[in-house]
């Protein structure tokens, strides 16, 4: 019969790889939430056709420059977006490729096959 102690590494490793699994999972949660929002996807759709600061954001999609300025913050924490400032103004732009490619392939538009 084995010693426990013997046992014991086995389900530390298991136990290391379900709490990398889940932590990864978590990440990808939090990507899929910052990318749930009408609003950052408005705001991604016109950065994937190119960097565009706060207030030219704030125009195209009608909310205040802090509103924007808050998306902008959790789409570069969740490494989607970056910034870069210029002056008085900071541009962003994306830089995920996944995500322009997604926004342009729009997957979502596609009608289903019957």
């Amino acid at each position: 019969m084995p010693k426990e102690t013997e046992l014991r590494p086995e389900v530390d490793t298991r136990s290391d790889a379900v709490r990398k699994e889940r932590r990864g999972l978590r990440n990808q949660a939090r990507l899929f939430r910052a990318l749930g929002h009408e609003s950052r996807l408005v705001i991604l759709a016109h950065l994937a056709r190119g960097e565009c600061c706060v207030c030219d954001l704030a125009e195209v999609t009608g909310l205040d420059q802090s509103t924007v300025s808050k998306h902008l913050a959790l789409l570069s924490s969740n490494g989607i977006v970056d910034s870069e400032r210029r002056g008085h103004h900071v541009y962003y732009h994306v830089i995920a490729p996944w995500v322009t490619e997604l926004l342009r392939a729009r997957p979502w538009a596609q009608e289903k096959e019957e």
